[in-house]
């Protein structure tokens, strides 16, 4: 039994292709565009008309305006950031409650309806979080925008 097991778990090297001429094998290198070919064939992209690229322009200011009007009221970055971090803070409290909470129900000193209070605070902290980390979201876009703005009216100016 063990020579059969050993006959199918010996090691076999892989066989070496030959690529002679002889062979009938061919190696195709293939190298990478020039600069000059590259300048080429960029050159013969399509033409952008004044008028697409006004019309361009103004499309992303109007995405951009509608965004930074989303972000607009929002708290500051740094304010919604201690927020989270303090949030984080009371689930991890919530979180050592609830397996207090389910240890004694496994010990049997507590019945298992007496963990729901405990569940329900840590989910409503963790939903806290959530509302939190997508407010920070749109602020964050909101900023980003208004820089992306900025830097195309420079552009445009």
């Amino acid at each position: 039994m063990l020579n059969k097991l050993s006959k199918l778990f010996t090691p076999v090297a892989p066989k070496q292709a030959d690529f002679s001429p002889a062979s009938g094998h061919r190696m195709h290198f293939t190298f990478p565009m020039t600069e000059q070919q590259l300048i080429k064939e960029n050159a013969q992209g399509p033409a952008v008309t004044l008028v697409a690229a006004v019309s361009r322009i103004q499309e992303e200011l109007q995405q951009l305006r509608a965004v930074i009007e989303c972000g607009q009221g929002r708290r500051a970055v740094g304010v919604i950031m201690e927020e989270i971090s303090r949030t984080k803070d009371l689930i991890d409290i919530h979180r050592v409650a609830r397996e207090q909470a389910q240890a004694k129900a496994r010990a049997g000193l507590i019945v298992e309806k007496d963990i729901l209070p405990a569940l329900r605070k840590e989910e409503q902290t963790r939903d806290t979080l959530g509302m939190l980390n997508r407010e920070l979201l749109s602020t964050m876009q909101a900023n980003e925008a208004a820089v992306s703005l900025a830097a195309l009216l420079a552009q445009v100016q």
